[in-house]
């Protein structure tokens, strides 16, 4: 697509500055990054002031409901357990999506500020 949109037009005569038009004047203006899509999103619109503050006023609430869909005895809710509530609400995701975003929620360390959890990840 580059050599037949950019060659011999505007004084392109070389296959490789035409691909290096095309790249930055067709591709990479619209192609979001992977980084981008994920903690571009996460950032501007999760990980905000306003959403905590919602997330803190219902903390109590969120608990119980933790409480109830977590179906084993440690305090955190497993894959298969999110998988268990898809089904029963029945909704449709696929399951590489629904991994995908079980993954990226994960946090890495349960207290960062704690010394004792600087090497070890949250499982």
């Amino acid at each position: 697509m580059a050599i037949k949109k950019y060659m011999n037009k505007n004084e392109i005569t070389s296959y490789n500055t035409a691909i290096d038009k095309f790249l930055e004047n067709d591709f990479f203006p619209y192609m979001k990054s992977a980084d981008y899509s994920y903690e571009g999103f996460r950032y501007e619109k999760i990980q905000t002031e306003t959403v905590d503050a919602a997330l803190k006023s219902h903390e109590k609430l969120l608990t119980e409901i933790f409480k109830i869909y977590k179906e084993n005895e440690t305090e955190v809710i497993k894959y298969e357990d999110i998988q268990k509530i898809i089904e029963k609400g029945n909704f449709e995701i696929v399951n590489e999506e629904l991994l995908k975003c079980f993954a990226l929620s994960k946090m890495l360390v349960i207290d960062e500020l704690d010394p004792k959890n600087s090497k070890f990840m949250h499982e």
